[in-house]
Order: C-alpha cells, then structure tokens, then sequence
C-alpha cells in the first residue's frame, strides 16, 4: 500500500488506491502488479519451462515445493497455472501402471 500511496497523490479513498486504468483490483498487491511495482515471476516460469527439457516432473515438483518452503516467488499460483503441466507429465504414465490399463 505505501508504494500505491507514493504514487498517487490526493486520493480520497482505498478504492481510488486499487483502481488502475478504470479496473478496480481486490487486493492492493494486484494493483502493485498491474502498475509493475511488483515482479511478475515470469523468471520462475521461464526456468521451469526450460528445465522440462532436461529435468524429470519429480524432481521439478521437489524444485516448486522447495520455492515454496523458501518464499522466492511472490506470485506462486501464477508460477502454478503456467507449469502444473511439466509437473504432471508422469502421472498418467503411473496411473496406468499402477491400474494396469495401458489404454488410459
């Protein structure tokens, strides 16, 4: 909130504070973001992304667990929604094996 405070000038309520280009944000973090005052952890997706290449789905949920114990990403259900997919790749393949239907 104090960098929305320093960056307006004569507001006269919190709203007008979480209003950015005419959308009214619900949390003054969003506002933040929407006026790039925050990263967006746009690193942490690209990381994932070319660690898929190379890394196995296990080891970059252990990677994503670990970024979340330690608080690195400020925006870690952003980080979730670009790349569950690379951390799922295996779980089909280990439902069908552990049902023992390979046409799943």
């Amino acid at each position: 909130m104090r960098c929305l405070l320093n960056h307006f000038r004569g507001v006269t309520c919190y709203e007008d504070l979480r209003t950015i280009s005419g959308v009214l944000y619900n949390l003054y973090r969003e506002a933040c973001y929407a006026l790039g005052f925050l990263d967006d952890d746009k690193e942490f997706v690209d990381g994932f992304t070319e660690e898929s290449d190379f890394a196995t789905s296990f080891a970059l949920r252990i990677l994503f667990v670990i970024l979340l114990w330690s608080e690195s990403m400020s925006q870690s259900r952003y980080v979730w929604e670009k790349c569950w997919i690379y951390m799922a790749e295996d779980i089909q393949y280990k439902v069908r094996k552990m049902y023992q239907h390979p046409d799943w």
